[in-house]
């Protein structure tokens, strides 16, 4: 005879029963949850990982600036025209140092909000370990532009550790290297490798160039910087700009001194158009040097009204301005034509100037007209030319090889 059970012990079964399914469940879920949260986790932050990168390339813009200006006579300019400033050297430097600074501190924050709680820095480790790889990495970028090799070299460590072929890892391995070529080997074996490329070409291009191999740098350059963000092209364009003007061989001299993206001045002004060019092969004497280029110029009246040929050589003499340039590039590519020197002010006699910050009667008029007509020189928003502003080495060395072409019979 089969005894029954009581109905409240049936019941305490069930309730046992439930409480084990349910703390059952509960595990199960928990592990299952737990690299979910931590996948959700990771995923939210992406988008700031992006905006950490784009932080630490403004603070590698500015670090570069830095770097430039330490070893530049001049103020640098940015891009294109740069208006005449009144600042020195020193005073743009100590705001450079202070806006890296700001900017580290930016990226400093942010790397804190990132960085998991100490209890779940393992599980996205195991859960995204090419996110966290790529925030070792940017903590390592961020650590070499504070100068702080030992910390950046374990964070790169920890971030191959991770994820060998992430190419922010990969990208700062190359910065660590010590030197050009170091640095070009690193990024080569970096290449076939990495998950992702266009930040490794570019650096590529850095390195190649600073081997002086301006052909493969330019091609370098042109084929990641269309693919990359905003900010890539301010940090490389000054050495895409140089691989440009070298990439038909290499320069010398003062003409290689005054390749850069900062005004010249009137005697590398005088180096370019002796070394890069035809145009003062016709000038007595201005073979001789730079400063036998600008007397000869202006013997010949080529130099804009009112400047000293001696002051231009000083060193406390401006740079020459885009309408001073213009002026003198006008007479050399016009020299064997005197008689259309002034054609443009006969054209518009009576009228009113089609460039509106270079009116009838200024010195440059006619250069400035003639100039853009012939594609020598440009006006950089398609209606103004900014006389006053100070021209590139870059930009001069551009339009000096433009007016040699525009000048030859």
């Amino acid at each position: 005879m089969t005894r029954a059970i009581p109905s409240s012990a049936l019941r305490g079964l069930a309730l046992a029963l439930a409480a084990a399914l349910v703390a059952l469940l509960a595990t199960a879920c928990a592990s299952v949850q737990a690299p979910l949260r931590v996948e959700a986790v990771s995923a939210q932050a992406r988008a700031d990982l992006v905006e950490l990168e784009l932080e630490l390339l403004e603070a590698r813009i500015v670090a570069e600036r830095i770097a430039r200006l330490r070893g530049a006579t001049g103020i640098p300019a940015v891009s294109g025209a740069t208006i005449p400033s009144a600042g020195s050297d020193a005073a743009d430097l100590e705001s450079l140092n202070l806006e890296l600074a700001n900017l580290l501190d930016a990226s400093r924050r942010r790397l804190a909000s990132l960085e998991p709680k100490p209890a779940e820095a393992a599980a996205v480790r195991g859960a995204s370990p090419a996110w966290y790889a790529a925030l070792e990495a940017l903590r390592g970028e961020r650590a070499l532009l504070a100068e702080d090799r030992k910390t950046a070299e374990a964070a790169l460590a920890s971030a191959l550790a991770l994820a060998p072929d992430s190419e922010l890892a990969l990208l700062l391995r190359s910065r660590l290297a010590p030197d050009p070529e170091a640095r070009l080997e690193a990024l080569e074996k970096a290449l076939p490798v990495a998950d992702g490329s266009f930040r490794l070409q570019i650096e590529r291009g850095s390195a190649l160039l600073a081997l002086g191999r301006s052909a493969e740098a330019l091609a370098a350059f042109d084929s990641s910087l269309p693919f990359l963000p905003e900010p890539w092209t301010r940090l490389r364009t000054p050495e895409r700009d140089r691989a440009w003007a070298l990439r038909e061989g290499p320069v010398s001299g003062g003409a290689l001194a005054a390749l850069g993206d900062g005004p010249s001045t009137w005697s590398a002004f005088a180096a370019l158009l002796r070394e890069r060019s035809t145009l003062l092969d016709a000038l007595p004497g201005a073979a001789k040097s730079d400063a036998a280029a600008l007397d000869a110029l202006a013997r010949a009246g080529m130099l804009a009204p009112g400047l000293d040929p001696a002051f231009a050589r000083s060193a406390s003499a401006e740079p020459p301005t885009r309408a001073e340039a213009a002026f003198t590039l006008w007479r050399l590519v016009m020299r064997t034509r005197p008689e259309q020197l002034d054609r443009y002010s006969k054209r518009y006699a009576g009228r009113r100037s089609p460039i509106e910050d270079v009116p009838l009667g200024h010195p440059s008029f006619d250069a400035v007209l003639g100039l853009v007509e012939l594609e020598v020189v440009e006006l950089p928003d398609g209606r103004t030319f900014i006389p006053d502003a100070y021209p590139s080495g870059y930009d001069l060395d551009r339009w000096i090889r433009a007016a040699d072409g525009a000048a030859s019979p």
